[in-house]
């Protein structure tokens, strides 16, 4: 009845520890010996004093350095993060090493960084791009790219610019923040890096652990001719847990009224159990076939399975303070229900998902200079992916209680309200009264898939003006075709079956918030699989599509084609640098959507078109 869960990303992390033990050996053979004028030295200055060695420290790739000079010489606001920076910090995925930037703010879910805000824009209006080509979002509610999918040593520094030149995407209105993949030509000697460390993590007493694999080399082809070749990998695995505890307030205006504002309709008592495996590969290949004439491919996969298992949920219901069902408030706050006359009952309900996020970006370009003129062209393609292969939601029947309960949520603005279930005499915890039946059972698989092609190509020429004054003439082009499509099934069980009681199900209560709150009993994950893994079990039948062969309700395609030209000025003068420009966008946006319950059979599509042709000018002045 349920889908076995593979482990794809393990078996990757397998594959590259592999390769970090065979060639452990020979990164330690390829250590050099300091060379001269940074071996440790000490002097004795006077008798019982001497100096610390000396200890000059080389940092592998692009240092933070070089990029402060990058930042400097910019014509618009940047700022850049070296890998040699990033390396320094605990950040592992790219969100994580964003937070390291000025004005960058990070939005967080399940305990990690994933959206970004440059200067405090909607993160819809920022874009991530592979050396300048836009990455997708999967999330198909907005365009923000969720950062914490993409491994942060993937890459040789991240660049964020707070305002856009004409070159650049118009999409980005609010910043973009480019990753530049790391280069052979960056370690001119050659390089064999390998990172692991060990991971804890306190909420559910899990061991994590991560690692990075890079190496380059770079192969004299005769002549001028050099072919440069790096690839590097990394993987994490994280086992962690979030508890919860949430409500929904009492609608204020319902007759009859509820005696306080703080009264709560409900709460919810969530204990969730997180699997993350997450991992990314990026290569990178120079061919300089002399010093005018450059090619080059980049490409990096990467993302990460989620698994829930699981996510558990008990639900108090009926809980209003309203006078008429004999609820009271004390003095100090304290609401007592009559949970009898209320209605009050208790709803429990287990998830079972897998969550798989996907982003590659690829590009095949190369530079010419054509006697002092810089031709330079790419062709790209990006793509994103949000698939949930199994949803399994389970849910018992909703056992009604009796007695009192007490509720106190007007302390801390009622971020930490206590409780007193021990008026209801056990009947909100008593496992044998909570029944799994099948037509509580669904199932759901969806897919949420974004692909992007792209090309542009632009020339640049100086024009000399005499004096050591000089400038530049920059012109181009670019386009990118987006298609998007969204998919989704939905399963229910097949045949009725025997009611599963949950003290069949090994129960256990979860305590958290140091043993303040308590989900009381819940099915173990492991035994109700093995009840429930098989399609011949007593209790459910086999999951089976509930929606009619056809139905393409909810479903979607969209597309959206861009389409740009571009043109710059840039004038040098002593210390003063001068650039203006424009930039000139057609985009055509189409919409294909079916109504809820729509056939394929009954017709085409809904369809809406939009067209747009913005102008951006551009002018910036650096003085330096």
């Amino acid at each position: 009845m349920r889908i076995n869960q593979n482990r794809g990303f393990g078996l990757l992390a397998l594959v590259l520890f592999s390769i970090f033990s065979i060639l452990s050996s020979r990164a330690q053979a390829d250590t050099a010996a300091p060379a001269e004028g940074q071996g440790n030295t000490s002097s004795a200055t006077a008798t019982g004093v001497s100096e610390l060695p000396e200890v000059t420290v080389r940092a592998k790739g692009v240092d933070q350095a070089a990029a402060f000079d990058q930042m400097h010489n910019s014509l618009n606001k940047v700022n850049v993060l070296s890998q040699d920076q990033i390396n320094q910090t605990p950040a592992k995925s790219v969100a994580q090493g964003a937070e390291q930037l000025p004005g960058v703010g990070l939005s967080h879910d399940t305990s990690e960084a994933r959206y970004l805000s440059i200067r405090g824009t909607d993160p819809d209006f920022d874009i991530l791009t592979f050396n300048d080509a836009i990455i997708p979002s999967y999330d198909k509610a907005g365009r923000s790219v969720d950062l914490d999918a993409i491994p942060a040593g993937l890459f040789g520094q991240f660049e964020l610019s707070k305002t856009i030149l004409p070159d650049m995407d118009g999409q980005g209105i609010g910043g973009q923040m480019n990753l530049v993949p790391k280069s052979a030509k960056d370690y001119p000697g050659g390089l064999f890096e390998l990172q692991a460390e060990g991971e804890y993590f306190p909420e559910r007493s899990q061991p994590g652990a991560r690692g990075q694999l890079t190496w380059a080399t770079t192969l004299d082809l005769g002549g001028e001719s050099k072919l440069g070749i790096l690839v590097t990998g990394g993987y994490q695995y994280s086992r962690f847990g979030i508890d919860d505890l949430e409500d929904d307030i009492s609608d204020p205006g319902q007759t009859p009224a509820p005696l306080v504002p703080n009264s709560v309709a409900d709460y919810q008592f969530r204990y969730y159990d997180y699997e993350r495996d997450r991992a990314g590969v990026g290569t990178n290949i120079n061919l300089d076939l002399d010093k005018d004439n450059k090619l080059y491919a980049n490409l990096f996969y990467a993302g990460y399975d989620e698994y829930r298992n699981p996510a558990m949920h008990t639900e108090y219901r009926n809980i209003d303070a309203l006078a008429a069902n004999g609820s009271s408030v004390a003095s100090d706050g304290t609401i007592t229900i009559n949970a009898t006359n209320s209605g009050t009952f208790v709803r429990k309900t287990f998830t079972d998902e897998l969550t798989q996020f996907r982003d590659l970006a690829a590009e095949l370009g190369g530079q010419n200079n054509l006697g002092g003129f810089i031709l330079d062209y790419k062709a790209t393609f990006a793509y994103a992916d949000d698939n949930v292969p199994f949803n399994y939601n389970y849910r018992f029947q909703d056992n009604s209680v009796a007695g009192t309960l007490t509720y106190k949520n007007n302390t801390n603005s009622g971020s930490s309200p206590s409780f007193n279930f021990s008026g209801l005499n056990g009947t909100d915890t008593d496992p044998t009264q909570f029944l799994l039946v099948p037509s509580k059972s669904n199932n759901s698989t969806t897919s949420y898939q974004v692909a992007a092609y792209g090309g542009k190509a632009d020339g640049k020429f100086d024009i000399p003006l005499g004096g050591g004054d000089a400038s530049t003439v920059k012109f181009g082009a670019a386009m990118r075709m987006e298609y998007s499509t969204y998919t989704q099934t939905n399963f229910s069980v097949a045949t009725g079956g025997t009611p599963l009681p949950l003290s069949q199900l090994n129960p256990a209560s979860y305590t958290y918030y140091n043993g303040l709150y308590s989900t009381g009993p819940m099915p173990d994950f492991n035994t109700t699989n093995n009840l429930l893994n098989n399609n011949s079990n007593q209790y459910e039948g086999a999951f089976t599509q509930a929606d009619p062969n056809g139905d393409k309700g909810g479903d979607y395609t969209n597309w959206e084609d861009v389409y740009a030209g571009y043109a710059m000025y840039t004038l040098k003068s002593g210390p003063m640098e001068v650039m203006t420009g424009a930039r000139l966008e057609v985009t055509h946006i189409q919409y294909n959507w079916y109504q809820a319950y729509q056939l394929l059979a009954n017709g085409d599509p809904n369809t809406s078109n939009e067209l747009a042709s913005p102008i951006a000018e551009t002018g910036t002045i650096d003085y330096s």
